[in-house]
C-alpha cells in the first residue's frame, strides 16, 4: 500500500490542513511566481476556501507564475 502525501491528495485531514497552513505562512514572504505546486494548492483549499478544484489545479498548475499566469488571462474568476 502506498501512502499519499496530503499536499498533492488535496486531503483536508488535520496534518495536510496544518501543513498547507505552514506552507502559506512561508509562501506570505515569497512573490507568488516563486511558489511551487504544493503551496499554490494550499492557497487554492485553504486560503481561498475552494479545494473543490485542488485536484484539477494540481493536474494543470505546477508553479506560482503559471498561477498568476491564468489569472491575468481571465481562465480563473475570483
Amino acid at each position: 500500500s502506498t501512502a499519499m502525501n496530503p499536499i498533492e491528495a488535496g486531503a483536508l485531514t488535520e496534518e495536510g490542513y496544518a501543513e498547507k497552513l505552514r506552507l502559506l505562512r512561508e509562501a506570505s514572504s515569497i512573490p507568488m511566481e516563486r511558489w511551487r505546486a504544493p503551496t499554490v494548492l494550499a492557497w487554492l483549499e485553504v486560503a481561498l476556501g475552494m479545494p473543490q478544484y485542488g485536484a484539477r489545479c494540481a493536474e494543470n498548475i505546477k508553479s506560482g507564475k503559471v498561477s498568476l499566469d491564468v489569472v491575468e488571462l481571465g481562465f480563473f474568476n475570483l
